[in-house]
Parts: C-alpha cells; structure tokens; sequence
C-alpha cells in the first residue's frame, strides 16, 4: 500500500511531512487577504493542523484506489484465466471467465469516475486487454514491446507514472502499473489502471481550502504542475514547470517551486 502514498500522495499538496513519505509533499494556498486579532504565527499553525487533517483524507481516498487493482489483479478467476492463456489470439468469445473479467474492468470504470480505463498486458503473448475487451486491431501490437512496459519491468515495482497526454482523447492521466507475478516469481503480466488528473483536481483539490479561501493544486517531485486552476492539460502533459505560472501575470510561483524543490517548509507569498 505504501508505493500509492509515495508516489500519489508524494505529490498530492500536503503541508506536513510524514516519516513514510520519500517524495516532498508540498501544499500551496493563495494568501489569506485580512488577519484580525490573529498573528500570521497562529494562522500559520492553523493551516498547518486544518492541513494535516486534509491528508488524511486524501491519504484515506489513495488507499482505496490502491485496492482496485488488489481486487481486480490478484482474484482466482482472473489469476487462473490468464495462467492458462498461451495462445496469442485465442478464441475467448465463449470463454464465461474472460466475459467476467472484462464486465469486472467496465465496471471499474463506470461507477468510479476517477478511473479512465482498467488494463491487463500479458508477457506470455504480448496481448492487451481493457475494459471494451482484448485489444485485436493492430496485429503487429505486443505489449512487452512498448516502452511502457519495458520501464515497469526495468523499475521492477509497482509504480505510478508521471502525467502524461493521453493520444486518444487527448485528457492528462496517470498510469498505475501494478506487476502481476505467478507463485515461482515469473512475470504474468502487468496491470494497471489509468487515472484523469482533471477529476483529482475537480473532485479532491478544489475543495481544499483554509477559511473559505485558496487554491489547492499539484506539482511532481520534479516540479511539474500536475494540475493547476486554469492551466490547460495540454500544457500540463507536454510538461509545464509551476514556474511558468508567473508567466501568465502571477507572482511568486517561481520562488515556491525553489522551495518546494529544496524540500524546505516555509511560506511564500503569491499573487
């Protein structure tokens, strides 16, 4: 359960730092415009405390998303189908396990809006299958071919992927790849769902705020904005530094970044 909380969490804003947490956790508020009968020290430890308690939240809510690919990667049916699935373009429109797995992906993805797509890539036979079912179109398509899958298996543990521009629709995801191994310890394959960035900010982050006030957004551990009010995905999945912000007439973001990058606790004003 750890690697979501690093590597999710890691870089959800957050203004306390947790032992467990090796990424810098980071949380930005637009400053409050009036303090009366308050010094800036005690609004400064309250936001820290009403902060703290908004991790737990969100810490609480990654954790749940951590169980989808427990449930969906590691259930009897699922473990059994694919260990006994060796030929490549097999005949499966009769198979009730196969129909199960896919209805069990489509599922994932309607009731959880959160979660674009739910995926399964098979070492054995380079196969790619998803929530519409196995991908057939592109004869000339192996899975373990694709960088993505040469870097899970490079990197050797479950992990998140930084934002990324999806080439269908064009929407900002990140990819948990979740390594599937059989009991020797042979890869089955690797798993993992794809989630909208844009419904982390709408549904999580917009509802942070201090007092009624501020904005919550995310940036990875390399200072990229992962979501930012009003900056367009597009941008975001090219790669857009939180710098940049000031570019766009505000003040502030480029000192935030240099702190937040040097892992050190303090308040910058911005505008």
């Amino acid at each position: 359960m750890q690697f979501l909380l690093r590597s999710i969490v890691g870089r959800l804003v957050l203004i306390t730092t947790t032992a467990v947490l090796t990424i810098l956790t980071i949380f930005a508020v637009v400053a409050v415009n009036q303090v009366t009968q308050q010094t800036q020290q005690q609004v400064d430890d309250a936001l820290r405390l009403e902060m703290s308690a908004e991790s737990q939240k969100i810490a609480s809510f990654i954790q749940s998303m951590y169980m989808i690919p427990q449930t969906v990667f590691t259930g009897p049916q699922f473990r059994r189908f694919f260990d006994n699935y060796q030929t490549r373009r097999a005949d499966v429109s009769q198979d009730a396990a196969y129909q199960d797995i896919i209805k069990h992906f489509k599922t994932l993805t309607t009731d959880l809006p959160l979660v674009k797509s739910v995926f399964f890539a098979t070492q054995s036979t380079g196969e790619y299958f998803l929530e519409n079912g196995r991908m057939d179109q592109d004869d000339s398509y192996y899975a373990y071919n694709r960088p993505w899958y040469k870097t899970a298996v490079e990197k050797g543990v479950n992990r998140v992927t930084p934002p990324d521009i999806d080439l269908y629709d064009k929407s900002v995801i990140a990819t948990v790849h979740y390594l599937i191994r059989k009991p020797d310890q042979s890869l089955l394959g690797i798993g993992g769902i794809d989630i909208r960035i844009s419904s982390i900010g709408k549904d999580i982050l917009s509802k942070i705020k201090y007092q009624g006030q501020g904005q919550a957004f995310l940036i990875s551990d390399s200072g990229n904005v992962i979501f930012f009010p009003g900056v367009d995905e597009t941008k975001i999945g090219e790669g857009f530094a939180l710098a940049k912000i000031d570019e766009q007439g505000q003040q502030g973001f480029a000192q935030l970044q240099q702190q937040m990058l040097q892992h050190a606790a303090s308040r910058v004003d911005v505008t």
